[in-house]
């Protein structure tokens, strides 16, 4: 399942994001979050912060972000920790 949404964001990242969003909730998921928000940030940054937003607030949301800002860290350690702010559990930030 990772190989095929890590294929699927390289050609149609928002397509592979509404799939992900219908798995149920599981480590699966989890790690799928995870592969196309970094993917696709390699892609288009900028669409994946508007469809991070747009997530509700919540594990996937929370999951969401903490990938994008492990994806930022190394070029914008403070836009890293800005994001970071923003996960709602506490435990994750």
């Amino acid at each position: 399942m990772i190989g095929i949404v890590q294929r699927w964001v390289q050609k149609d990242p928002k397509g592979a994001a509404t799939w992900v969003e219908q798995f149920p909730d599981s480590d699966l998921k989890q790690t799928a979050l995870e592969n196309v928000v970094k993917l696709w940030a390699d892609k288009d940054s900028e669409q994946v912060t508007n469809w991070i937003n747009g997530l509700p607030d919540g594990w996937m949301q929370d999951t969401a972000v903490t990938a994008f800002a492990n994806w930022l860290t190394p070029a914008s350690p403070a836009s890293a920790a800005s994001w970071s702010d923003s996960i709602k559990k506490e435990n994750a930030r």
